[in-house]
């Protein structure tokens, strides 16, 4: 037996980068998104392409909060 850590079973949040955190919370409707996870990423770390994700999903969360 290995005394090494095995990361494929860490949290994908744990090892997962800002591009494909998003990637994977696109994948969710809007109430089982974390509106916290949502808020912090920093814009300026993601590509032109995420920065227009991270906007729809933003923007798909308050419509759905408003709803509320």
């Amino acid at each position: 037996m290995s005394d090494s850590i095995d990361e494929s079973a860490a949290p994908v949040a744990t090892r997962a980068g800002p591009a494909e955190r998003l990637a994977r919370l696109l994948k969710l409707p809007p109430d089982a998104r974390p509106t916290d996870e949502l808020a912090s990423f920093d814009p300026h770390q993601l590509s032109d392409a995420a920065r227009i994700d991270l906007l729809s999903l933003l923007e798909q969360q308050k419509h759905w909060l408003d709803s509320l």
